[in-house]
């Protein structure tokens, strides 16, 4: 127990993040099912329209992370989704489309097209590359997952590096190359060594589970973000937004 305290306690040092900069919102599944990670469709139209309420700027991966590193810069957040599921374009874009939001998309380059099956056993259908080719002529973007979703920090780093090109290398063959492309880090595992292979690998930066905003001290590949799952209530999403309270989000 001492032993993972003190490596919490140094992640935070080594990471910290201003309670007021702007913030990551991290979602996975836009629908009507029994998934703990699943926001509603009805209540993810409430958020949306909580941000516009709040005047809230809702602004790409990239310019929030710019916005943060700047210090001293307006509240906005940006939006995310990991795991690529098909629910996203049936349920998230229509609200998306509404407010003229954007968000980025991480996908598990193997899977696109496929199925998702989680611990529990419930499977999501995902988006194919087709999917994802218009949608980013909308305006998305989406990101890397890695190639097969396993969790980097338990990976020596031969197998690591691999999961990083291999799904880098997939992301610019489908999708182009332009434009930033970021990490998602599966399960919100890493270590220090997986920052490195990271940015070696010429990833822009990297997303966590871990809570926080992004601020000047921030480390570019351990960006933290603000969960909001089958539990967040209007309420508390507001609360996250305006008043900085946030938690530990459930991997996935």
């Amino acid at each position: 127990m001492r032993r993972l305290l003190k490596a919490a306690l140094a992640r935070f040092k080594t990471n910290p993040s201003s309670a007021s900069g702007p913030a990551i919102l991290m979602y996975h599944s836009i629908g009507e099912n029994s998934a703990g990670f699943t926001v509603t469709p009805a209540e993810f139209r409430k958020q949306m329209a909580a941000l516009r309420e709040a005047g809230m700027p809702v602004v790409s991966l990239d310019e929030c992370v710019r916005r943060g590193k700047a210090g001293n810069s307006p509240p906005a957040v940006a939006l995310t989704f990991d795991d690529g599921y098909r629910d996203f374009e049936e349920n998230a874009c229509p609200a998306l489309r509404e407010h003229g939001y954007t968000a980025t998309v991480f996908l598990v380059t193997t899977l696109v097209g496929g199925t998702f099956r989680t611990s529990k056993g419930l499977e999501f259908p995902l988006l194919s590359w087709d999917d994802a080719r218009r949608l980013q002529k909308e305006g998305f973007s989406f990101g890397s997952h890695t190639a097969t979703h396993p969790k980097l920090s338990r990976l020596e780093k031969k197998g690591a590096r691999r999961e990083l090109a291999e799904s880098r290398e997939t992301m610019k063959r489908e999708l182009g190359g332009a434009g930033p492309l970021y990490l998602c880090y599966p399960h919100g595992a890493f270590v220090k060594a997986t920052t490195r292979i990271a940015r070696e690998e010429g990833y822009a930066g990297a997303l966590t589970i871990d809570p926080g905003r992004v601020g000047p001290k921030t480390d570019p590949f351990a960006l933290p973000r603000i969960d909001v799952n089958a539990k967040t209530t209007v309420e508390s999403f507001r609360a996250s937004l305006l008043e900085g309270k946030t938690r530990k989000a459930a991997s996935c």
